[in-house]
């Protein structure tokens, strides 16, 4: 158990970075689709444009602990060199990618003159990156050599976190920039990240099964995570109430305090990050590799 809390604890950057960055990302594609069809006004278009950068940011502030974990800024020149063989490197120049189409495309909405069919085909490449990025961080895990975490579900649970945060964080976002999706649009949002929560249990399920059923000399896998079960319990509790919560602010009036709905959504997305968080702490304290 002291292993893996420690070795989790010594990768919390990398914790971080896997809570938040995939959830930013794809906040950002689904904060993109109004954009990216038209048939909003122009105010409200360049609010929302604007207000990409709270996805922005969250994805910024998972990269920058990320690079943390480099120790050396100089071995970042060995992240470079790694692109193309090494998923780590791939992830990162994913990450890199996607922040500059999607950077420079924020600080174009502040220029007079930006033509709208030039920022469709802008979003479409940066919604294109920032999905490369999110499989590249699910697919970054598998290691013959580290029998725990080459399990089909470490990807899958990987992106249904991302299609949990992201739909939540990309509603604040919308109530942020003021920007009516309509009901139909919110519902399909909340559907996704309840369906998605749902089937990431699932995936957490046969995970803790099969971890009870690896080891090596020292040990069961499971056995250094005993708290998984109640991990994955709270997970669920947290992550439920960030979308009730989300669900609630949704149902306030018109009339009632703009400030008020976009705390509350901004609680119910730290909520469901604070349940990420936890899945993933968990995650790096089931590492076992197949001899020592």
């Amino acid at each position: 158990m002291m292993y893996g809390f420690a070795f989790a604890v010594n990768e919390i950057s990398l914790v971080l970075f896997t809570t938040l960055a995939p959830s930013g990302a794809l906040a950002f594609v689904l904060m993109a689709i109004p954009l990216f069809k038209g048939g909003i006004e122009d105010d409200a278009r360049g609010r929302l444009s604007k207000l990409l950068c709270i996805p922005l940011v969250v994805t910024m502030v998972g990269l920058v602990a990320s690079a943390t974990h480099l120790g050396n800024p100089d071995n970042a020149l060995y992240v470079i060199a790694g692109i193309g063989r090494s998923p780590l490197s791939t992830e990162v120049a994913s990450a890199v990618a996607f922040l500059a189409l999607a950077g420079v495309y924020w600080l174009l909405t502040f220029a007079r003159r930006f033509p709208l069919a030039l920022q469709r085909v802008w979003l479409v490449a940066a919604a294109i990156v920032a999905l490369a990025f999110v499989g590249a961080v699910a697919f970054a895990y598998g290691r013959e050599t580290i029998v725990t975490w080459n399990l089909w579900q470490v990807p899958a649970a990987l992106c249904l976190n991302a299609l949990v945060g992201g739909p939540i964080l990309a509603l604040a976002g919308f109530r942020a920039a003021r920007t009516p999706l309509g009901d139909g649009g919110e519902k399909a949002l909340l559907a996704l990240a309840a369906a998605a929560l749902v089937a990431n249990v699932v995936v957490y399920v046969t995970q803790g099964v099969a971890l009870a059923g690896m080891g090596n000399s020292f040990g069961r896998a499971i056995d250094l995570a005993p708290g998984f079960w109640p991990a994955l319990a709270a997970f669920f509790v947290l992550c439920a109430a960030g979308i009730v919560a989300m669900i609630g602010a949704r149902r306030f009036a018109v009339a009632q305090s703009y400030r008020l709905r976009l705390v509350v959504s901004s609680a119910a997305s730290v909520l469901v990050f604070a349940g990420v968080f936890l899945m993933r702490f968990v995650f790096y304290m089931t590492h076992m590799t197949v001899g020592l």
